[in-house]
Parts: C-alpha cells; sequence; structure tokens
C-alpha cells in the first residue's frame, strides 16, 4: 500500500465530493444516528452513571485509594463504591475492582475530590470533547464523524464510562505531529498504555519511524508516576489483583482470541497458539509497512490477542477503517477492493446491529476483525503490486 501523510492538509475521499453528495453523506452518514440513536444512548448513559452502572465509579474510586495504598485492596474498593453508592445493588459492587496502573488512578485523584455526580458529568464531557477532537484532527472529518455515529464500540463507550475516545484523541494528535515533533508523538503515543494489554504490539511499529524515544520517555515518566502513586510493592499487587476472576466477566462476549476459544477443549492452549502465530505476523509485516498500515495491523492484532477487550475496546478499531478508506486508489474499479475490509470491520460494529443481535455479542465482530487483520497483512505484503494492477486497470477504464 503506498504510504499516506497525515501531517499534510490532504482531503479525504468523502470530502472530494459534489455538494449533492455531501448533503447525503451528512443526513445518512450523522443526522440520522444522532437523531436516532444517540438520544435514547444518553439517556441509558445518565441512567447507568446515577446507579453506579458504569465503569466511571471504579475511576472516581481509584482516585480516591491509590494515594492511601489501597488502590488494590479488594475490600476498601468495595466499601469505597458501597460509601458513594449507597442504594445500588450488591451485585454491581461486586462485580468491580481496580484493574488499571497507578498512574491511570491517579489522573483521576482531581475528580476524585469533587461530589460524584459532579465528577461524572466532567468525565462525560471529557469524554464527549476527545470524540469532537478525534473527528476535528483526523485528516478526513466527515468520514471520521460518520465512523464515530455509526460506530456501536464508540456507543459503549458513552454508555459504560469506558476510556477508548481519550486514547483516539492520543492517537489522532500523534498521528498529526509525528513528523514535525517525533519526540512529542512519541510520548503520546506512550499513553495509550492506559490500555497497554491492546497496545503490546506498538514498539514494534514505532521502532523503524524512529518514535521510540519519545515513547521510552513517555513509558518511564509513567512508570515513575505509578511507583510514586502505589508505593514499591504496587506490581505485585496488580498481578494479584488481575488474577482475580471479576476482572474478566462475560468472557464469551469478548471481542478477541479468548473470546473465539473459551469453548473449545483446550482454550488456553488455543489461545496461545494463536496469538504467537499473530505476533509472528506482526514482526515479519509491521516493520515493513508504511505508518499508517502498520497501525491498523498493529490495533487488530493487539485487539486479537489482549485477553481482556469487550465492544467498547472495539471503538479503537475506527481509526483501522478510516485508513482502509484513505489507501482507496483512485478509480472506481481500484475502489471496489479496499471496501470489502471497510465493510467487514464497520458493518458488525455498527449501530445497525442493534436491530439484529445484543451489543454484547461480539461473534460477528471476532470474525471481521480476524478477517480485516488477514487482508491488511496480505495488502501489506502486496501492496505494491496490488496498487500498480489496479492503477493501470483505473487508466485504462
Amino acid at each position: 500500500m503506498h504510504a499516506i501523510s497525515v501531517t499534510e492538509p490532504e482531503r479525504g475521499h468523502l470530502n472530494r465530493t459534489g455538494f449533492g453528495k455531501t448533503i447525503a453523506l451528512w443526513l445518512a452518514g450523522i443526522v440520522v444516528p444522532v437523531v436516532l440513536f444517540w438520544p435514547p444512548l444518553f439517556t441509558i448513559a445518565a441512567h447507568r452513571a446515577s446507579t453506579g452502572d458504569n465503569d466511571f465509579l471504579a475511576f472516581y474510586v481509584s482516585g480516591q485509594l491509590v494515594l492511601q495504598g489501597k488502590l488494590y485492596n479488594i475490600p476498601a474498593f468495595q466499601a469505597a463504591e458501597a460509601a458513594i453508592m449507597p442504594n445500588s445493588v450488591p451485585a454491581l459492587l461486586l462485580k468491580r475492582q481496580a484493574v488499571r496502573p497507578p498512574f491511570f488512578a491517579a489522573a483521576f485523584w482531581p475528580l476524585a475530590q469533587l461530589p460524584f455526580r459532579v465528577a461524572t458529568a466532567i468525565w462525560m464531557a471529557v469524554l464527549l470533547g476527545a470524540m469532537i477532537g478525534f473527528v476535528c484532527l483526523w485528516p478526513d472529518p466527515m468520514a471520521a464523524a460518520i465512523a464515530c455515529c455509526w460506530s456501536a464500540g464508540l456507543a459503549a463507550c458513552m454508555v459504560s464510562a469506558q476510556d477508548p475516545p481519550l486514547i483516539l484523541l492520543w492517537l489522532a494528535i500523534a498521528l498529526h505531529i509525528r513528523k514535525r515533533h517525533p519526540f512529542l508523538a512519541g510520548m503520546l503515543f506512550a499513553l495509550c498504555a492506559a490500555k497497554f494489554h491492546i497496545f503490546v504490539f506498538l514498539p514494534v511499529l514505532l521502532w523503524p519511524h524512529r518514535l521510540w524515544r519519545g515513547f521510552l520517555a513517555g513509558g518511564a515518566a509513567l512508570v515513575i508516576a505509578s511507583f510514586a502513586a502505589g508505593g514499591w510493592h504496587w506490581p505485585q499487587q496488580y498481578i494479584k489483583a488481575l488474577s482475580q476472576d471479576i476482572v474478566s466477566p462475560g468472557v464469551p462476549n469478548m471481542a478477541n482470541l479468548r473470546g473465539i476459544f473459551v469453548s473449545w477443549p483446550h482454550a488456553a492452549a488455543w489461545e496461545i497458539g494463536a496469538s504467537l502465530l499473530i505476533a509472528i505476523a506482526v514482526l515479519a509485516v509491521v516493520p515493513k509497512a508504511d505508518f499508517l498500515s502498520g497501525l491498523s495491523v498493529v490495533l487488530l492484532a493487539g485487539l486479537l490477542v489482549s485477553h481482556h477487550a469487550y465492544v467498547q475496546d472495539c471503538a479503537l478499531l475506527i481509526p483501522v477503517v478510516l485508513i482502509a478508506l484513505r489507501n482507496m486508489p483512485e478509480g472506481w474499479f481500484a475502489r471496489v477492493w479496499p471496501l470489502i475490509p471497510v465493510a467487514l470491520v464497520l458493518l458488525p460494529l455498527s449501530r445497525l446491529t442493534i436491530f439484529f443481535w445484543p451489543m454484547d455479542n461480539c461473534g460477528l465482530a471476532r470474525l471481521a476483525i480476524v478477517l480485516m487483520l488477514l487482508w491488511q497483512i496480505i495488502a501489506i505484503r502486496v501492496g505494491g503490486r496490488a496498487h500498480r494492477i489496479f492503477h493501470v486497470v483505473a487508466v485504462v477504464r
């Protein structure tokens, strides 16, 4: 695949349409989901926030306990949750604990000093602002807006108050500045450590593109912050906390290899073997790919091997869709083949799914992610030849 610069003010395919098509895109791609889907979505999000049935309650309590050395103390964590939500369903309080590193919890310390309802409103505003910022910073804002409006993963993030919108913002800023300010871009990529289990292959991408210095500096800062906030023994406490069963409920609904193999005999062996194959493929293709194609592989592969990922985390595949769209060569025939992986990712993860199957059923999403990863790997391996062939066909037509 040909490289695409995201530092230049290049207009995307959707921005090169005529006025009539632009209006149609606005109506079908943005107005329809905003009018039909997002009002009830925010109603559900508000209800779940008021009852403590979202992840912000855990983030808020983490901010309260991190400097007390009780971040991974499960009884203290659940007692703090019960004090904030005395009328909440007990089962909700028993299914949560701190599952992020101390630097993440420390970031919520300022919000944890505010009343819970005020902090919740601020956090939801931050997530919404992050979504808008991502759309504005992406080189093709129209395509980014459409992808965000239709994304079931992003919708689930708003309902559960999860943080992938912020990670999307860090990615958009890093992509925007990576050629002019590679050190700062690397530091922004280090912030993806908030979900390090999904970005496990990110160093493979950053090393050949000379972003590793900022990445290492940012990573070192996060490690220092974690020890400063969590004390010297937080790594052992963190590993013990992650081994608890309540950390990963609903394994069959996970959007990764673990969810695929959970019902198979010797599920762990299948997951480890498939993860090794994916790791070998990433090491083989990502160093040879252009940055955006490599990022697509890193996101898809990381989600599959993550061992802990749900539909909310599928919001991180929005850049994969947008990169595939921007990689389309000119000419009608040449645009057909990249539409296949775009459809594979968009349709199973779109808001349309609410009419056909529950959002927590990630079966088709997992299939789409696997097929998209295979497609990206093949495209990188034969991308140059395929692009030349399709270019010749388009010219002949």
